[in-house]
C-alpha cells in the first residue's frame, strides 16, 4: 500500500535528520535545534507546493485551521516534555515511556474523532508497541519491570506527557488533512504541512526572540547543518502529512516505528554498539508489524 511506502521512507528520512540534528545540540540548545526544522524546512515546502499543486484550487473550512493550530501547538508542547525526561534521575524510563505514541494516537483519534480501528489494525498496534517499548527499554538499559515500578516519576510523566502532545497532534494533523476539500491527498498531505509550519514558525520565533535571542546568531552561524536538518525533517514530515490522508494517524505512527529498527541496525555495524537479545526480539517484531501491516491494513 502507498501509505505503507511514505510512512516507512518518512521514518528512514526522520532518521537521518536525527543523524545531523544530533551534531546540533551540541552547540544550540534545543528550541533552537527545534526552530531550525521549520524555519529551513518551509521554503522547502512552499517551493514543493508551488511547483506541484500551485494552479490547483482548495476549499477550506473553518475546522481546518483550528486543527491545524491546536496540532501545531501539541506538537511543540510534545517536544518541551521530551525536554522534561532529561530533567529526572529516571530520563530513560521517561524517554521509553514516549513509545507509547501509536496506541495513544488511536485511543485519542477514536475517543475525539471516532476514527475507527480494526480488530487487526488494533492487534498490530499492540504487538508494535511491544516491541518498540523492548528496544527502547534496551537502549536506555532499563527492564519493563522498572519502567512500571518508576511510573511515577517525574521523567515518566513527562515521557507521557510528550506521548499524549504527539499523539494528539497527529490525530489533530489527520483530521485537518481530510478537512481540505479535494480528492488528492497529496495535495491536502502537502498543503496542511505547509500551513502548520507556517503557524509553528511564527510561535517558535516569537518564544526564540523573548527567551533566547543568542541562539539565532548561533543558528545563522552552523546555517549548512541546520538547513540540512530543515530539508531532511520536512521530507519526513511530508511523508507523514500525506500518509495522514491515507489512512488513520494510529496506524502511520505504528509503520514509523521502523525508525527505531534502522537506529539499532546503524548503531550495530556503523557504531559497534553492542545490541541485547530483548532489543533483537523488539526489532523482530516491529519488522514483522510493519510486513504484516502492508499485507492486511
Amino acid at each position: 500500500m502507498i501509505w505503507v511506502g511514505l510512512a516507512v521512507a518518512a521514518a528512514g528520512l526522520q532518521l537521518a535528520r536525527n543523524a545531523v540534528q544530533k551534531s546540533l545540540k551540541s552547540v544550540m540548545n534545543d528550541w533552537a535545534v527545534t526552530w531550525t526544522r521549520f524555519v529551513f524546512g518551509w521554503p522547502w515546502v512552499a517551493l514543493v507546493y508551488g511547483l506541484g499543486f500551485g494552479a490547483d484550487s482548495v476549499q477550506i473550512p473553518v475546522q481546518f485551521w483550528i486543527y491545524c493550530t491546536l496540532g501545531g501547538v501539541a506538537q511543540i508542547g510534545g517536544t518541551r516534555c521530551l525536554m522534561g525526561c532529561f530533567s529526572g534521575r529516571q530520563f530513560a524510563v521517561g524517554i521509553t515511556l514516549t513509545k507509547l505514541e501509536s496506541i495513544l494516537t488511536a485511543l485519542l483519534a477514536f475517543l475525539l474523532f471516532q476514527d475507527p480501528l480494526s480488530g487487526v489494525g488494533l492487534s498490530l498496534i499492540l504487538m508494535g508497541m511491544l516491541g518498540v517499548l523492548m528496544v527502547s527499554a534496551g537502549q536506555q538499559h532499563v527492564s519493563l519491570a522498572q519502567v512500571w515500578g518508576a511510573i511515577r516519576s517525574p521523567a515518566a510523566l513527562y515521557g507521557m506527557a510528550s506521548g499524549v502532545c504527539f499523539a494528539l497532534a497527529s490525530a489533530l494533523f489527520r483530521q485537518a488533512n481530510l478537512a481540505v476539500v479535494s480528492g488528492d491527498p497529496f495535495l491536502r498531505g502537502i498543503f496542511t504541512l505547509l500551513v502548520v509550519l507556517s503557524i509553528q514558525t511564527l510561535i517558535l520565533t516569537v518564544m526564540l526572540g523573548v527567551f533566547y535571542p543568542a541562539e539565532f546568531g548561533k543558528v545563522r552561524r552552523y546555517w549548512r547543518r541546520s538547513s540540512m536538518v530543515g530539508i531532511l525533517g520536512v521530507s519526513a514530515s511530508m511523508g507523514w502529512f500525506i500518509a495522514f490522508g491515507m489512512t488513520n494517524a494510529a496506524y502511520v505512527k505504528m509503520v514509523g516505528q521502523v525508525d527505531m529498527v534502522g537506529a539499532l541496525l546503524l548503531g550495530y555495524f556503523v557504531f559497534k554498539e553492542r545490541v541485547s537479545r530483548v532489543e533483537v526480539m523488539g526489532m523482530v517484531l516491529v519488522v514483522l508489524v510493519v510486513a504484516l501491516a502492508s499485507v492486511y491494513l
